[in-house]
């Protein structure tokens, strides 16, 4: 698992940055209940999810496909429902509501581009010696028996899992030594996010299946260094943030003064105070920054679409 708290996007980190300077009191000076900040997260982050298409949290998934009739000259394109794909578990071949299945060697998913969810069925030598070979395919998917040009319905069973997921670990830097290599649990196509923590600064350096962490200045003793690998973009987390922000704005602009006040005045012994703010029955009391915040996460979510929302053509 991989949730957002894990990933330490919690209640503290949203007060700490994105909130910072709000008056996050009630009436009486107690504080919001944290309830309030992780709902808002919550949301925030379900709804990013839908508006991207994307699966944040890595989970486990079962899904049928048709098999097209035109598809056997382009290896079976199938494009999974949920995304980015981690890896593909089972394939399986089933006819109709039958409940007998036929396996097919999993590395024959190819995952030709996590993103968006694109796998081909490439027969591989792996695997083959259970098959009738014709042509490059094996009978069950290509020439022989339930032959090429039959449309299918729900002919392919795919098990496989979707989402971001977050990688740690530790490696120790021998004494006397400036760097090291760490292999990571898998390759990337895509990109990633990198940290590296110890008792000294260190240099990252990406590589498609490992990093390569270094220092300046060897040191007398083994250092240990802390390292994390996080394939959730941080432009997603920035948007799930302005969103999970103008949802707990919307209740504090409104309990500024008082909830449903926008001014308040105090006077005694010829002595008077007055405080006005932006609130009022239309107006929140943080609207500079909810309009702010309102601009930048129209902006970005515009760019996240374009870059992370797969293209589906369809043709009449």
């Amino acid at each position: 698992m991989a949730t957002f708290s894990e990933r330490g996007y919690n209640t503290a980190w949203l007060k700490n940055t994105f909130l910072l300077g709000v008056d996050l009191t009630l009436d009486d000076g107690s504080a919001y209940p944290d309830v309030i900040f992780e709902t808002s997260l919550k949301q925030a982050e379900r709804a990013v999810a839908d508006e991207l298409g994307l699966v944040f949290n890595p989970q486990q998934f079962q899904e049928r496909h048709d098999k097209e009739p035109d598809m056997v000259g382009g290896w079976y394109p199938l494009r999974t429902r949920y995304r980015p794909i981690i890896d593909v578990e089972k394939v399986q071949i089933i006819y109709g509501r039958s409940k007998q299945a036929s396996e097919l060697p999993p590395n024959w998913a190819n995952i030709t581009e996590p993103m968006a969810g694109q796998i081909h069925l490439v027969p591989v030598a792996e695997g083959a010696s259970s098959y009738i070979m014709s042509g490059g395919m094996p009978v069950i998917l290509g020439l022989g028996g339930l032959s090429s040009e039959y449309y299918i319905p729900a002919y392919f069973q795919l098990l496989y899992n979707a989402g971001f997921p977050l990688y740690k670990g530790s490696v120790t830097l021998p004494a006397n030594q400036t760097s090291i290599t760490v292999d990571l649990p898998r390759e990337f196509t895509d990109q990633y996010e990198a940290s590296a923590s110890s008792t000294v600064d260190i240099r990252i350096s990406k590589k498609f299946k490992s990093l390569d962490l270094s220092i300046d200045t060897p040191q007398n003793q083994d250092i240990v260094i802390s390292w994390i690998v996080d394939t959730l973009p941080s432009d997603i987390v920035r948007a799930v943030a302005l969103k999970a922000s103008l949802l707990t704005l919307d209740v504090a602009g409104d309990l500024i003064t008082g909830a449903g006040l926008a001014s308040v005045s105090t006077s005694m012994d010829g002595l008077s105070s007055n405080i006005n703010t932006t609130a009022s029955a239309t107006n929140s009391g943080y609207g500079a920054r909810v309009l702010q915040f309102t601009k930048e996460y129209k902006e970005l979510i515009a760019t996240l679409r374009a870059t992370y929302r797969s293209l589906n053509i369809f043709a009449l």
